[in-house]
């Protein structure tokens, strides 16, 4: 399986770079992997949540920090956009 999730750190949070191409579902299970195997590298901090490549509604986005919160021991204070 190609690597349709990446995670990259910045000053106040993380940016889940997601495979614009990938169905919603693959991105789940992948983003659920993705941070379980990355918790421990992660620890936790307080931090911003940024979603880039795939555009995603507001409910998906949501699942998505669920996902990540149950994952990991990110205390995650919000969802950053660009605009």
């Amino acid at each position: 399986m190609k690597n349709i999730v990446k995670i990259k750190g910045t000053k106040s949070g993380v940016i889940v770079m997601l495979d614009k191409e990938s169905t919603y579902e693959e991105l789940t299970e992948a983003v659920t992997e993705k941070f379980r195997s990355a918790a421990s590298f992660l620890g936790n901090a307080r931090v911003t949540v940024k979603f880039e490549g795939k555009t995603l509604s507001d409910l998906e986005k949501f699942k998505l920090i669920d996902i990540i919160s149950e994952n990991t021991d990110l205390d995650i204070i919000c969802i950053t956009d660009d605009d």
